[in-house]
C-alpha cells in the first residue's frame, strides 16, 4: 500500500516538476528578466505557458500510470529518463547559461568555443543518465539497503526540491518586477500622422539614422553624389562622438540627459523619463512634441512617454493577443534555455529583437501606425506613409519631431529597393541599404520643401552610434584599435548653399538637448553647451565613449574611453580606468576584423 502511494506521489511530482521546468519557469524567467523586449503584459505570457505546463503534466501523469500497468521495467525506464531530463534542464538553466545568447543582440554567432561546447555537452549527458545509473546500481542489491532506500526516495524528493527551488526563483523575480506590472500598454501606439504637419513659424526635426558611422559616411560622400545634392544647407561635423556603442542607452541619454550608470535597464528607463527634460521645456514653451522611437531601447512602456509627446493614439479596438504564437515562441525560447550549448541555436537562432511583435494580431493596421520596434520593416512603413501623404503648413504650434530610422543597422533588400538604381535580385549590402535610407530622408525633405516649411525648419541628422566595437577589438585585448565616430549633420533654419564640412568642432551626441532647446529660443544653462556654442566659441573638453556587453537585463563590463581633441586620431583616446591602450598592429585591416567577437 505504501509503495503504491509513494509511486503515485512520485508520478505527480515528476510530472509537475518536469513540465514546469520545461515550459513555465524558463519562459517566465525570460519574460520577467527582459520585459522591455515584450509588447504584451505578464498575464499574456503566464496564462498560456501555465496552461501548457498543466496539460503536459496531466498527459505525462497518465502515461506513467499506463506504463506502470503495462510493465514495471517500462515504467522504471520512462521515470529514469524523465528524472534525468529534469536534472539536466535544471542544471543547465541554473549553472551553465552564462554564455547564453541574448535575443536581439548584435552578436553574429552563438558560441565559438569548441572545448566549452564539448564540456557542456558531456556534463549534460552525464547528468541525463545519472538517475538511470543509480537505478541500475540499486537493482543490484537484493536487500533493501540504505542506498536502495535513498534511490527510491529520490523519486519524490528530487522533483519536489527542483520545483520548490524554481518556484522560489519565480516569486523573487515577480517581487523584483512587480513595480513594472501594468505599465506595459500595447493598446496605444505612436502615430506618423503629426509628422506631416508643421508650423509656418519654426520647427525642429531630428532624424536619427541608426549606425550612421562617420567613416562610412565619408565613403558615401565620395561614392554617392546624390548625398551632396540632398544636403543643401547642412554642415557635416566629422569630429562627433556618440556616448555609447549601442542604441541603448544612447537615445535615452540624448533626450533625457540622464546618464546610464549600470543596473537594471527598466529601472533606468523609468527614472530617465520621470525627470524633467527638453521635451518638458518645449511643451511648456508651447511647442508640440512628436516622438517616433523604439520601445526596446528607448522606453519601457508607452506610459513612460505619455506626458512627453503628443502623437500617442489608441489601438484598443483593432488588436488581440495571439496565444498560439506566444506558446510556440516561448516554448522555443524555453527549450533554448534548458538545452546544452550544442543544441541551443536550433531553438533560438530564428528569433531577433522583433520576436514579440507577432504576439499581437491586428484586425487591421492603421496607416499611421508605427511599430514599437524599429527595424527595416518600420523604415518601409515610414517611407510608405510619407510617400502617400503631403506635408502641410497648418500646425498651430511650433513642432519638434524626433524620428528613429533603422537606417544602416541591418542590411535590407526592401530598403535597398527604394533606391531607383538598385537592381532587383542583387544581394543587398550596407551601401545599397544606405542609398535606400538616404532616399527616404531626401524624399521627406522634398515634401517639406513642397509645403514651404523646409527653410524655416532646423534639421539634425545623426547616428545613435557608429559601427560595433567588436569589429575593431583584438582577441588579446578589450581595446578598440581604430576610432569610432558617429555622423552628425545640422541645417539651422534659414541655412542654404552647398554642404559644408567641419573637421574640428568637438561635438558629442550629449549636446543634442541643449542644441534643440537653444533652437527653440529657450535658456540652455542647465543643459550645457549647444552645438553652436561649441563651434562658435571653439570649446575644447573631454568627451566620453563607452562600450559594454549585456548580462541578462543589465549591462556590464563597461569600458569607457576619454577623448581629448580630434576623435579621429586614436592617439587622442585613453581608457578612463588608467590602463594603457593596446596600439593597432601595422598592416592589419580592422574594417572587417574579428566580427565574431563575443563582447
Amino acid at each position: 500500500m505504501k509503495e503504491t502511494k509513494n509511486k503515485l506521489l512520485a508520478d505527480i511530482a515528476i510530472s509537475i516538476s518536469l513540465f514546469t521546468a520545461l515550459f513555465f519557469f524558463p519562459s517566465m524567467e525570460i519574460y520577467l528578466g527582459n520585459m522591455t523586449e515584450f509588447v504584451v503584459i505578464f498575464r499574456d505570457i503566464f496564462v498560456p505557458m501555465f496552461g501548457l505546463s498543466v496539460i503536459a503534466a496531466l498527459i505525462n501523469f497518465a502515461l506513467l500510470r499506463l506504463a506502470g500497468k503495462i510493465k514495471t521495467k517500462l515504467y522504471n525506464a520512462l521515470f529514469c529518463i524523465e528524472m534525468g531530463l529534469l536534472l539536466a534542464f535544471y542544471a543547465q538553466e541554473l549553472f551553465m547559461n552564462g554564455r547564453m545568447l541574448d535575443l536581439g543582440s548584435d552578436q553574429s554567432v552563438y558560441l565559438d568555443d569548441t572545448k566549452l561546447i564539448a564540456a557542456n555537452t558531456a556534463i549534460y549527458f552525464v547528468i541525463l543518465i545519472l538517475p538511470s545509473v543509480l537505478h541500475i546500481a540499486a537493482g543490484m542489491y537484493k536487500d533493501k539497503t540504505a542506498f536502495v532506500h535513498a534511490v527510491k526516495g529520490m523519486r519524490i524528493f528530487v522533483p519536489a526540491v527542483v520545483f520548490v527551488m524554481q518556484l522560489v526563483g519565480f516569486v523573487s523575480l515577480i517581487a523584483a518586477n512587480v513595480k513594472n506590472f501594468g505599465l506595459i500598454d500595447y493598446r496605444k501606439y505612436l502615430s506618423y500622422e503629426p509628422l506631416m504637419s508643421y508650423s509656418k513659424d519654426e520647427n525642429t526635426i531630428v532624424l536619427l539614422v541608426d549606425r550612421l558611422d562617420g567613416e562610412w559616411f565619408d565613403e558615401y560622400l565620395e561614392t554617392m553624389p546624390e548625398l551632396k545634392e540632398g544636403l543643401d544647407g547642412f554642415t557635416y561635423y566629422r569630429n562627433n562622438l556618440s556616448r555609447y556603442s549601442f542604441t541603448f542607452p544612447s537615445i535615452v541619454e540624448m533626450l533625457s540627459q540622464k546618464p546610464y550608470e549600470g543596473g537594471n535597464t527598466g529601472d533606468y528607463l523609468h527614472e530617465a523619463w520621470s525627470g524633467r527634460d527638453m521635451m518638458d521645456e518645449l511643451k511648456d514653451a508651447g511647442w508640440e512634441v512628436d516622438l517616433l522611437v523604439d520601445k526596446s531601447t528607448t522606453y519601457y512602456s508607452i506610459n513612460d512617454i505619455k506626458d512627453k509627446c503628443d502623437n500617442i493614439k489608441s489601438s484598443d479596438d483593432i488588436i488581440h493577443v495571439n496565444y498560439n504564437i506566444i506558446m510556440r515562441t516561448m516554448t522555443d525560447i524555453s527549450f533554448g534555455k534548458v538545452m546544452p550549448y550544442l543544441l541551443k541555436p536550433l531553438f533560438i537562432y530564428k528569433y531577433n529583437s522583433t520576436f514579440s511583435m507577432s504576439f499581437i494580431k491586428y484586425n487591421y493596421l492603421p496607416e499611421d501606425y508605427m511599430f514599437k520596434l524599429v527595424n527595416s520593416t518600420s523604415d518601409i512603413m515610414f517611407y510608405n506613409y510619407i510617400s502617400t501623404h503631403d506635408v502641410t503648413a497648418d500646425s498651430q504650434k511650433n513642432k519638434f519631431v524626433f524620428a528613429h530610422l533603422n537606417g544602416i543597422h541591418d542590411v535590407s533588400a526592401d530598403v535597398s529597393a527604394i533606391y531607383p538604381g538598385y537592381q532587383p535580385g542583387t544581394p543587398p549590402d550596407y551601401d545599397t541599404t544606405a542609398r535606400g535610407t538616404f532616399k527616404i530622408v531626401f524624399d521627406f525633405f522634398d515634401k517639406l520643401k513642397q509645403a514651404g516649411v523646409y527653410d524655416n525648419t532646423n534639421i539634425i541628422v545623426l547616428g545613435d552610434h557608429g559601427r560595433q566595437p567588436y569589429e575593431y577589438i583584438l582577441e588579446t585585448s578589450d581595446d578598440i584599435v581604430s576610432p569610432i565616430v558617429t555622423g552628425l549633420l545640422i541645417k539651422p533654419a534659414g541655412s542654404d548653399g552647398a554642404l559644408k564640412i567641419n573637421n574640428t568642432a568637438e561635438m558629442s551626441n550629449c549636446d543634442l538637448a541643449a542644441s534643440v532647446i537653444e533652437m527653440a529660443g529657450i535658456d540652455t544653462d542647465k543643459y550645457g553647451d549647444s552645438y553652436s556654442d561649441i563651434e562658435k566659441n571653439d570649446i575644447h573638453r573631454e568627451r566620453y565613449f563607452g562600450i559594454y556587453k549585456y548580462v541578462g537585463n543589465d549591462l556590464s563590463d563597461f569600458l569607457t574611453y576619454a577623448v581629448n581633441g580630434d576623435a579621429r586620431d586614436i592617439n587622442n583616446w585613453s581608457r578612463t580606468d588608467g590602463k594603457p591602450m593596446q596600439k593597432p598592429v601595422p598592416g592589419v585591416d580592422y574594417f572587417h576584423f574579428n566580427r565574431t567577437y563575443q563582447k
